[in-house]
């Protein structure tokens, strides 16, 4: 990677989040945090929604988020400038949230291995650095079309791409729920790291699979795209999940552009 320093002219964000229950679960797996200070160049916002069930996929999205909240706050990378040591700063600390579920799991000798899903984006005043693993998922909405900026490491999204199955028929295949990748079941893990360039009225959202699941593409964009600011957007996305059945965790965060 060629080291490109971050701009020192910053793009404000406003952000807000919101997890639910669901209307179907007895416990929310999901977690979600975002860090954003007034005068500092960089802010970190991240999804995980865990598996495991019986409470094992709670504990390794908590585990995922306050490893990365603590690791941010300690390290003090809400200041850094360099590209490379942001984007090392994703793969070392989520890499080491992976090693320990991983060893959790193998210390407890459970039936069934607890993991989570990941989508950390580091917000920098003039792009945006993103670490995924799993079917979690952070869009953009630029100049009012809304885009996904990861791809699902889901069984069903494999089938998509080898065009077996249709995009539309996701939601409704058997085994929509399998995940390929995600933090704790084994002992590797290979994230998926990419940088994307911002403009001055870029809108973000990341969510949990609980609300695309029940929301399509086209609906989350014309939420996203009329909305006046972040907190209204995910009232819109979180009723309009519910009212379609509310069957997972839903987790929502949306980054909106300060003027």
């Amino acid at each position: 990677m060629n080291e490109q320093p971050v701009s020192t002219t910053p793009l404000g964000c406003s952000f807000a989040g919101e997890t639910h229950l669901g209307l179907i679960r007895d416990n929310n797996e999901d977690s979600f945090l975002y860090c954003s200070n007034p005068g500092e160049l960089n802010s970190l916002a991240v999804v995980a929604d865990g598996i495991g069930g019986l409470e094992n996929g709670e504990v390794a999205s908590l585990m995922c988020c306050n490893h990365l909240l603590d690791a941010w706050r300690g390290k003090k990378f809400s200041q850094e400038k360099s590209e490379r040591k942001l984007c090392n700063f994703l793969n070392r600390e989520i890499t080491a949230v992976n090693s320990d579920i991983f060893h959790f799991n193998k210390k407890e000798h459970k039936a069934e291995s607890m993991g989570t899903t990941v989508v950390a984006v580091i917000f920098c005043p003039d792009k945006i650095i993103v670490a995924h693993a799993g079917d979690s998922r952070l869009y953009r909405i630029r100049k009012g079309h809304l885009n996904p900026l990861t791809e699902d490491h889901s069984f069903v999204n494999a089938l998509i791409k080898k065009n077996i199955i249709k995009y539309e028929e996701a939601n409704a295949f058997p085994f929509s729920h399998v995940i390929m990748k995600s933090l704790g079941p084994m002992e590797h893990l290979e994230l998926d790291i990419n940088i994307f360039k911002r403009e001055p009225d870029d809108r973000y959202l990341i969510c949990s699979d609980g609300l695309t699941t029940h929301l399509a593409d086209h609906k989350i964009e014309s939420i996203m795209k009329k909305a006046k600011e972040p907190e209204g957007a995910i009232d819109k996305m979180m009723r309009g999940a519910l009212i379609k059945g509310g069957l997972d965790n839903i987790t929502i965060v949306c980054c909106f552009p300060e003027h």
